[in-house]
């Protein structure tokens, strides 16, 4: 599942909030990785071992997700969620990457599979050049991560239509007269009033009950 070989870094004699970085921009085989950060809870004399790897899918029992994504795989040894705080993935795409897919950089986002699902990660861009953008988001923790694009869709304007009292810019005299014509309108307003008049005076075969 992984381009050999595994960026793999060992970390020992760790400190309670004293920020570890584990640097991975020189390594083709951490697929967009450039870097993974954590701050300990607590101090640690045991190793802990940090493996960074692109991966071609996901693995098997999970499903892949949408945004035409690339995945990497990062695994923490000797830590759990409850041992890290602050951590933090920085990862790069090219330029044509992102215009493939016709997307923008705040289209771009990292999920981690967690609990059963994809969940998006706040991502932010942090640095861009001329051929790639590099992003920085925040995590709970580490497994299988998705660089995907998550457009946010735009909702539609309400579509016109003859006969809602409103002349819309897609409407005309001639296609919908009844909203567009104003003597029309100006006839239907006053045939709606002496309507509503006759039906308050009891006329037309109205009658009051008593």
């Amino acid at each position: 599942r992984s381009t050999p070989p595994d960026r793999e870094a060992v970390l020992s004699g760790l400190e309670a909030g004293k920020e570890v970085k584990v640097d991975t921009s020189q390594d083709s085989s951490t697929g967009s990785v450039a870097s993974v950060s954590f701050t300990p809870s607590g101090d640690t004399d045991s190793q802990i071992s940090v493996d960074v790897s692109g991966i071609e899918s996901p693995p098997e029992d999970i499903e892949p997700t949408e945004g035409d994504p690339d995945y990497v795989e990062i695994e923490v040894d000797g830590a759990t969620e409850v041992d890290v705080e602050q951590a933090q993935i920085v990862f790069s795409k090219a330029r044509s990457w992102v215009e493939d897919r016709q997307a923008s950089p705040s289209d771009v986002v990292l999920k981690r599979y967690s609990e059963g699902r994809w969940q998006s990660l706040e991502t932010e861009q942090i640095y861009s050049n001329s051929s790639a953008y590099t992003f920085r988001a925040e995590t709970p923790g580490f497994s299988v991560f998705a660089v995907a694009v998550e457009s946010l869709s735009q909702p539609s304007a309400p579509s016109a239509s003859c006969g809602d009292g409103v002349c819309s810019a897609s409407e005309t005299v001639t296609s919908c007269r009844r909203d567009c014509d104003s003597s029309l309108k100006a006839e239907a307003r006053n045939e709606l009033e002496r309507a509503n008049s006759s039906v308050d005076s009891g006329e037309k075969g109205f009658s009051t009950l008593k």
